[in-house]
């Protein structure tokens, strides 16, 4: 475990001391949210627009502060405080945090000015450190989503930090309901949620940081159809985890269906499906559960021509689904 007084440690143990504390609550959770979403934005946006030591930033969030990067750190670890519930952590944070953050970035910045020189030093006297009141620079470079950055580290670690949320409300239905929790459905979505996270994490850090396949062997395009098949049956003999929604549910899974019609790249269209299929049959854990299998094969680029009998398997399975489904809900009612 990385240790508590760096900042990449940080967060590890804002997260273990909120659950250990066991105090997170739906309203903690929900005013947590507003600051951890927009750190995350800020710390994308920041990303986004960042060329390290090949210039000195002005652009996007880098025309109000000199660190928008760690202002959206901020935001970010203070949403999570708040979504821990716990207030003694809640009373202590600044202190860790500013005490963190503050060498660092007093380091970071005597660093750039070895590199920059002068100009680094106009930059510093040009804006705030952290808590933007003016904006110095106005620049037509800015944000570009084929920024390294964004796609190699950022978009994984927010595809991890989209989970603590959910462990925190993982937490609190096992503080009310105990063990017997593990059996609603509210917590196998929201396990299937979180595992879905970092099935994903996983993935995407194979594929950018390794460039190798994720799926060691291949799937044909039958195997694939035996998949969703086997999605269907599955949706139509479980019934212990269903989520009655059906007003919301059923809207839903039908918009997928059609869309997946018009998807041109199979395994696009097979994702957008099975998704449509998992929700009809109300089993969205099943919906979150095969998302990184076909993130998976999408991302190791198999089976990407689209053959004369795709569409025509894809139809057979979607209108197969659909009455199974419709049928369903005859018979339980």
């Amino acid at each position: 475990m990385k240790v508590p007084y760096k900042r990449s440690g940080l967060r590890t143990y804002l997260i273990l001391i909120g659950a250990i504390a066991n105090s997170a609550t739906p309203l903690w959770i929900i005013a947590g949210l507003p600051f951890f979403i927009a750190g995350m934005i800020i710390r994308i946006w920041a990303k986004g627009c960042l060329h390290q030591n090949r210039e000195i930033t002005r652009a996007g969030p880098y025309a109000f502060v000199r660190h928008p990067f760690y202002m959206g750190n901020l935001m970010l670890d203070f949403g999570i405080v708040i979504m821990s519930g716990f207030i003694p952590l809640m009373i202590i944070f600044p202190f860790l945090w500013f005490g963190i953050y503050i060498p660092t970035m007093k380091r970071e910045e005597k660093a750039l000015i070895g590199l920059f020189g002068d100009n680094y030093k106009e930059y510093q006297r040009s804006l705030p450190l952290l808590f933007p009141y003016k904006k110095a620079f106005i620049e037509n470079r800015g944000f570009s989503w084929n920024n390294p950055n964004i796609y190699r580290t950022e978009i994984p670690r927010t595809i991890r930090f989209l989970s603590y949320p959910f462990i925190f409300y993982l937490i609190y239905l096992l503080r009310v309901q105990g063990l017997y929790a593990l059996y609603s459905s509210e917590a196998i979505i929201t396990c299937a949620l979180i595992a879905t996270f970092y099935i994903i994490l996983w993935e995407l850090k194979s594929h950018f940081a390794y460039s190798r396949d994720i799926i060691p062997f291949s799937i044909s395009t039958n195997k694939r159809g035996l998949l969703l098949l086997g999605i269907i049956a599955m949706g139509f003999f479980i019934h212990w985890a269903e989520v009655e929604y059906d007003h919301l549910l059923w809207p839903l899974g039908i918009t997928l269906l059609g869309i997946s019609i018009f998807v041109k790249n199979p395994i696009k269209a097979e994702w957008v499906m099975a998704a449509g299929l998992s929700i009809l049959f109300e089993l969205i854990w099943l919906a979150l559960v095969i998302s990184p299998v076909y993130l998976a094969l999408f991302l190791d680029k198999r089976s990407v021509l689209v053959k004369e009998n795709r569409r025509y398997l894809h139809l057979f399975i979607l209108i197969t689904g659909l009455l199974l489904a419709l049928s369903k809900e005859i018979n339980y009612n």
